[in-house]
């Protein structure tokens, strides 16, 4: 009878260490699916994160729950799955520790209950090393777009004036607003570049003097590091003054303009310093060039 007992107790504790493996290799194959696409770009929920965690605690209950000792074919199969867990996450191949250690078989008449320690430590210490897990999935989700906000001091020509732009940058994308202004003399009438005025004719100096504002907007796009794309529309005038001999001043109506106006060019961002290069042209009828260099926060 007592050897029909310990028959009995022999194979309850091969069947358990059975489905201790079963789940231990189920668990082990989620770990490094869930590894290799969270290197794969993938973001993980963090549901599902949850509940690998809450399968691992279930794991240990079970391993908990397993008594004896392993089998020479359950020991193989525990290296084994082990070893393809160790190359999936890159670490080193524990000395086997537990084959040495008999279990002591107790009554039948109590629940078997050992500690992992004490029936298969090193199964229980490579379950332990899954925890990292966790933390490598939640790298894999993306963070927000980093903000910037510069300011930009740039000179436009041909006719020579200042300009300030402010731009906003958020991950790759952005948006700008600028705008430049050289005032001019106030005009006393008008006239046309053939010299022809509303009272005849207007004898000139030979004194030239020109006015230009414009006032636009756009967006901005990173194309390559370090260089930024911009291009944007406003409103603009560009106004030509000529003295007359009683030294007043005319404006030259025909070659003075203020209409739609449009921009691009480049940015180039070193560190916190910025540098830019572009184009504007009013109502397509005139082009100038702009140059500048700023900071960015």
């Amino acid at each position: 009878m007592l050897a029909l007992m310990m028959c009995s107790l022999a194979a309850h504790s091969q069947s358990s260490w059975d489905a201790a493996l079963d789940r231990y290799e189920q668990f082990t194959e989620q770990c490094i699916d869930l590894r290799q696409r969270s290197l794969a770009g993938e973001q993980i929920e963090v549901a599902e994160i949850n509940a690998l965690l809450s399968q691992l605690s279930s794991l240990r209950t079970t391993l908990q729950d397993s008594a004896g000792q392993m089998t020479a074919t359950q020991r193989s199969r525990f290296d084994r799955i082990k070893q393809r867990y160790a190359e999936a996450f890159g670490l080193d191949s524990k000395t086997d520790k537990a084959t040495d250690q008999p279990m002591e078989i107790v009554e039948p008449a109590e629940p078997v209950r050992e500690e992992p320690q004490d029936s298969s430590p090193e199964l229980y210490e490579v379950i332990e090393e899954v925890a990292p897990v966790q933390e490598e999935t939640v790298v894999a989700v993306p963070s927000r777009p980093a903000f910037h906000a510069g300011v930009i001091a740039y000179c436009a020509a041909p006719t020579v004036r200042p300009g300030l732009m402010v731009r906003f940058d958020i991950g790759r994308s952005g948006f700008y607003l600028k705008g430049s202004l050289w005032p001019a003399p106030q005009a006393a009438y008008f006239c046309k570049s053939d010299g022809t005025a509303d009272n005849g004719f207007i004898w000139t100096t030979g004194q030239e003097k020109a006015g230009a504002w414009s006032l636009s907007g756009g967006a901005t796009l990173r194309i390559a590091k370090p260089l930024r794309f911009y291009a944007g529309c406003g409103y603009g005038a560009d106004t030509v003054l000529w003295e007359d001999s009683s030294g007043k001043w005319a404006k030259v109506s025909d070659i003075s303009h203020s209409s739609f106006c449009a921009d691009a060019g480049l940015l180039v961002d070193i560190g916190h310093f910025t540098i830019m290069a572009g184009a504007t042209t009013l109502s397509f009828r005139t082009v100038g060039f702009e140059v500048g260099a700023g900071i960015i926060f």
